[in-house]
């Protein structure tokens, strides 16, 4: 039986935010075979063809170790600069027990970001909570919008800490993500092997 010279097996790989590229696909192409790549636009192509000519490089992780986490999108324009702070951060508006309107400046950690929104869990704001924005009689209501997001716990002081991932390639076993990202892990990170069982800001004993 002749051997393959490329061989993929159930290889998947996803963007950011789990939009699918390629989805379980198998290819075998022995030496002197001569293939073509065909298909409709968006279809992965491209992707396809940066995978076999190893134009993608990233680190390996088991895929025991992703895990999924759910965050309020807010809308960038409701961040601003404030406080004692260089940071981005929110103008919250909440009601206190005695039924008054309060404002506070707050810097919520931010776990991903788009063009149009930025990714943040419930440490520092809450549903319900309104965000005021800067200049503007406009208001946001903090669980309006809700996302998940696809990543691992990176333990490196001792405590969890979720980091988004950026999937290249995915097999049954283990997953290739992007290194160097804003939001992401870098080479030598500790990462926990089962990202089901930690919660954010877990001591690692």
């Amino acid at each position: 039986m002749e051997e393959s010279m490329i061989r993929l097996d159930n290889v998947s790989k996803s963007y950011s935010e789990g939009i699918p590229a390629l989805n379980d696909v198998s290819i075998q192409i022995k030496e002197g075979e001569f293939v073509f790549v065909v298909g409709d636009s968006g279809s992965g192509k491209s992707t396809l063809i940066k995978l076999l000519l190893k134009e993608e490089t990233g680190l390996k992780i088991p895929n025991s170790a992703i895990t999924e986490k759910e965050f309020y999108t807010i809308p960038a324009e409701y961040f601003m600069k404030g406080g004692d702070s260089d940071s981005d951060g929110l103008l919250v508006e909440r009601i206190d027990d005695e039924g008054k309107r309060t404002t506070e400046f707050l810097v919520p950690v931010i776990y991903y970001e788009t063009d149009e929104q930025y990714y943040v869990d419930g440490e520092h704001v809450s549903a319900g909570d309104r965000i005021i924005k800067s200049d503007s009689d406009s208001a946001y209501t903090v669980g309006t919008d809700t996302a998940k997001l696809k990543g691992v716990y990176n333990i490196n002081k001792g405590y969890a800490v979720f980091k988004q991932i950026d999937i290249l390639y995915q097999s049954e076993e283990y997953t290739i993500v992007r290194t160097g990202t804003t939001y992401g892990i870098s080479l030598y990170d500790h990462i926990a092997l089962d990202g089901t069982k930690i919660n954010e800001n877990d001591l690692i004993r």
